[in-house]
């Protein structure tokens, strides 16, 4: 699975023409991204940069100087966090779980050791902390879903719904609870079940494994979904099946649009 940042970027306005010029250099999939985000301006088909130094660009018209700071700030988001190229209108983790350290081995990042103090786990050492997880919340809030506008235009949220109910709390749904409670989104959350057992996806070893163990899990409400725009978080995206499973789900019960957050990726997709 493809997972970017966006490098460097240029946006500048011919002082005759009064055009935006954007530069980008990183993958062009964040053309339709930029694009969808201002969707209300009109974007001219991509173009190698002549100079050498972007990936790609494109000619923005009928920008205002709102529209310039916006796209401006759009692109210090793409910067910041990961883009997961997989098969929601979107999806994103606000960094990477772990990295490797100068001796060659993996390690937490900061972000990484949030999660894992966070997270109620399986075994009972850790009980989670609901303190930690409002930090979480705070990051997906302040420094991505009110800063891209897509995400900010969405209708309603929902959690990824739990492989263990019994835990002390469910993080994702947590999570959603505080976006939802400072953010004016439906928490929608209810509106989604489990309906068979799945294992925890971390014990699941292969691709075909993964896809087994979460095919056909959820059950969603159609009249909730119809024609909405529909966030999905999770708090550790690693292969993504369970977050597109469910987003396959939104979409059969007829969702606009489904868009991903997680709060970290793992450094590897089946480890």
């Amino acid at each position: 699975m493809d997972h970017h940042r966006l490098n460097e970027f240029a946006l500048r306005r011919n002082e005759y023409s009064g055009d935006l010029l954007l530069l980008v250099k990183g993958s062009v999939t964040y053309k339709p991204i930029i694009s969808r985000a201002f969707s209300h301006l009109y974007f001219s088909r991509t173009f190698e940069d002549r100079q050498g130094e972007h990936t790609w660009g494109s000619y923005i018209k009928g920008a205002s100087d709102s529209d310039f700071e916006g796209i401006e700030q759009l692109c210090r988001v793409l910067k910041g966090h990961i883009y997961l190229v997989d098969d929601l209108d979107e999806c994103y983790a606000l960094g990477y779980h772990s990295e490797l350290s100068a001796a060659g081995r993996y390690q937490r990042t900061v972000l990484g050791q949030l999660v894992r103090d966070a997270k109620p786990y399986d075994s009972g050492w850790n009980a989670g902390s609901k303190a930690e997880a409002d930090k979480l919340a705070t990051l997906m809030i302040d420094f991505f879903i009110l800063l891209h506008p897509t995400y900010t235009r969405a209708d309603m949220v929902i959690a990824v719904p739990p492989s263990n109910p019994d835990k002390p709390f469910d993080l994702p749904t947590y999570l959603v609870e505080q976006i939802t409670a400072q953010v004016s989104f439906i928490n929608a959350t209810g509106a989604v079940r489990k309906i068979r057992h799945t294992r925890p996806m971390k014990e699941c070893r292969t691709m075909e494994e993964k896809i087994n163990n979460i095919k056909d899990a959820f059950d969603v409400d159609a009249n909730v979904f119809q024609n909405r725009s529909v966030m999905v978080i999770d708090d550790i995206y690693q292969t993504g099946f369970s977050m597109n499973e469910l987003g396959r789900m939104l979409r059969l019960a007829g969702a606009k649009s489904v868009l991903g957050l997680a709060a970290t990726k793992t450094a590897q997709d089946l480890t």
